[in-house]
């Protein structure tokens, strides 16, 4: 006899807040997690295919394969809609002698009593919600008393896939958010219409390198979703036309117009990254606006942003070393590449490209 803990949904996409509550259940209950990925939600209708969401359930749990499954038995059902009491009949005649978990979010609790057989799916399994140890919306109280649920107490993750596919967080697995830029799936459909081929494939690349910096640099606590953010957004400007770069130039930035038109697209993104994308996280608008051109007393999110840009792997210069150096240590890491960039700038072919911008960051840094 063993323990098995049934956890539906969505999944629109996976993210950490999933995988959050699926961890904490285990560690309490031991067993395995199962992840039963809903063809027809009752409650809302899937942005992703099926086969997306499922292909990103399996990536996201394979790092926890020995305790995490996944199974698509909802998905292949041909009863529309199929119903959780239906999975759970399923499983508990499947394993006669196990135990049934439902796993279930602190939010559904207060919708339960709305749910197809909620006696009956508390008569064949133990249902237990996760969330903070807060009883005081009366459903909450009623309905965990009247199904003799079991409560998780833990920190409630503040993402959602609501955020997720609409660009407000990616606080999900790495793997996952590069499935969703290789797939086109939810927010990249509207930001690769900004970008030719060649430079949406340029801006994934500083992307997840961006990422990538964030999480090797640990100690120093980058905000992931602000990393990757900025620096698929930065190149925004890049491809707008030159007559719109100036207009915006000397409407919206009129002190910047000292800065040569190759770095007028920094400025013209963090106009378009507020303005199209409603982003108004100064820290993300900023390091938009300097990725180019650098300003004396960077934060630590234009660092990485700067560096991202410059040594993501797809460039057609070596940037194996520089990249080992910022994941290592970022600060370092950005010495090291605004010196090669000053090197680049200051070079005989390279002088049109000198600006007071890259001059003060470069004292500032570099002297």
């Amino acid at each position: 006899m063993g323990n098995i803990i049934i956890f539906g949904g969505s999944f629109d996409p996976i993210h950490n807040g999933h995988l959050k509550i699926a961890l904490e259940a285990y560690e309490h209950l031991g067993g395995k997690v199962v992840f039963v990925p809903s063809k027809y939600p009752r409650w809302k209708e899937p942005t992703a295919q099926a086969e997306h969401r499922l292909k990103m359930l399996k990536i996201a749990i394979k790092p926890y394969s020995s305790f995490f499954q996944v199974d698509d038995l909802e998905l292949k059902a041909t009863k529309n809609p199929n119903y959780t009491i239906d999975t759970i009949k399923i499983y508990r005649e499947k394993y006669p002698n196990d135990h049934l978990y439902l796993l279930i979010g602190e939010d559904q609790v207060n919708k339960f009593h709305e749910w197809k057989s909620p006696d009956e799916i508390a008569k064949l399994t133990t249902v237990v919600y996760y969330g903070r140890n807060d009883s005081s919306h009366a459903y909450v109280s009623e309905n965990a008393k009247k199904y003799q649920m079991m409560h998780l107490e833990g920190e409630l993750s503040n993402t959602s896939s609501t955020d997720i596919r609409e660009m407000r967080s990616v606080d999900l697995p790495l793997l996952v958010l590069k499935y969703i830029l290789d797939h086109d799936l939810y927010f990249s459909k509207l930001v690769r219409k900004y970008y030719s081929y060649a430079r949406y494939k340029h801006v994934c690349a500083s992307a997840i390198t961006a990422c990538l910096m964030a999480m090797m640099n640990e100690d120093v606590h980058i905000d992931f979703s602000k990393a990757f953010i900025a620096s698929y957004l930065h190149d925004l400007g890049k491809e707008v036309r030159s007559s719109v770069q100036e207009e915006i130039m000397n409407t919206k930035f009129l002190e910047f117009n000292d800065i040569p038109s190759y770095a007028w697209h920094q400025f013209v993104g963090r106009y378009l990254a507020k303005e199209d994308f409603c982003i108004e996280d100064e820290d993300i608008l900023n390091a938009i606006e300097y990725h180019c051109t650098g300003r004396a007393n960077m934060s630590l999110l234009e660092k990485v942003v700067y560096c991202a840009d410059k040594v993501e792997p797809t460039r057609e210069y070596e940037t194996q070393e520089m990249l080992d150096v910022c994941n290592r240590d970022i600060e370092e890491g950005f010495l090291f590449v605004l010196s090669e960039n000053k090197k680049h700038i200051e070079s005989k072919k390279n002088k049109g490209a000198v600006n007071r911008l890259s001059e003060e960051c470069f004292a500032y840094y570099l002297e």
